[in-house]
């Protein structure tokens, strides 16, 4: 990364009409985010549902593994059903479920 140019040079104002710190780097990102995905914004929508821990276990984890749930129940040590009401968002990660996890 190349070395910030003088404090004096970097204070241009940006489009919101303040100074900017970063320069213009930071405004241009921004400019080619907007074009690339058409937003200017690329947080997730605030109005969905929080995803499930069952639901990330399953579609980040175990499916693209190919790891069953009665495999990942027999790896943690833990009974099968502990890890399908986990599955089917019936029950949270505890804290010795997510070390076990980890």
């Amino acid at each position: 990364m190349p070395p910030l140019p003088p404090r004096s040079a970097r204070r241009e104002a940006s489009s919101w009409g303040y100074p900017s710190p970063l320069g213009t780097a930071f405004i241009r990102d921004s400019r080619i985010r907007e074009r690339r995905t058409g937003t200017t914004n690329a947080m997730p929508p605030k109005n969905r549902p929080p995803t499930a821990p069952g639901e990330m276990l399953l579609e980040e984890f175990l499916k693209p593994r190919g790891v069953t749930q009665v495999e990942l129940a027999s790896r943690m040590g833990v009974p099968i059903q502990r890890v399908n009401t986990i599955v089917n968002g019936k029950r949270g990660v505890t804290a010795e479920t997510a070390i076990l996890l980890a």
